[in-house]
């Protein structure tokens, strides 16, 4: 089967576009800004608010619905180290640092939100 002038074209122009979109990705996956501050929500309340650029790590106590939440910030990151939910999804999230990235626990209703770098965006969260 041989392929004509219009096939080869229209081979071509898929590649280029296949190219331009994978370099689009690379660059996207490659902005690894970090946030300046971890705000930590109770009740859709601000309860407490930190810098990530701490010179030693910071435990933070915070009391929600069921009991009381520990929030570790170390070396420019934060997660949720204990919750008393149920199932821990909290904790399995592990630790966050790029603006907009979130922790949160809905039975405890505490959400940890790193922002900074233009990620100032408010989370509308538990309003009732």
């Amino acid at each position: 089967m041989l392929l004509t002038r219009y096939d080869k074209t229209f081979i071509c122009i898929l590649l280029i576009l296949a190219l331009l979109i994978f370099i689009g990705g690379l660059t996207a996956l490659g902005s690894n800004k970090r946030g300046n501050e971890v705000v930590i929500l109770v009740n859709g309340r601000e309860a407490e608010r930190y810098s990530l650029n701490l010179k030693n790590p910071k435990m933070i106590r915070v009391k929600g619905m069921l009991g009381e939440s520990l929030i570790e910030i170390a070396n420019g990151k934060a997660r949720m180290l204990f919750s008393p939910c149920p199932n821990h999804n909290c904790m399995a999230r592990g630790w966050i640092d790029k603006p907009g990235d979130i922790i949160v626990c809905v039975p405890n209703r505490v959400v940890v939100k790193v922002v900074g770098n233009g990620a100032e965006n408010k989370i509308d969260v538990f309003n009732g």
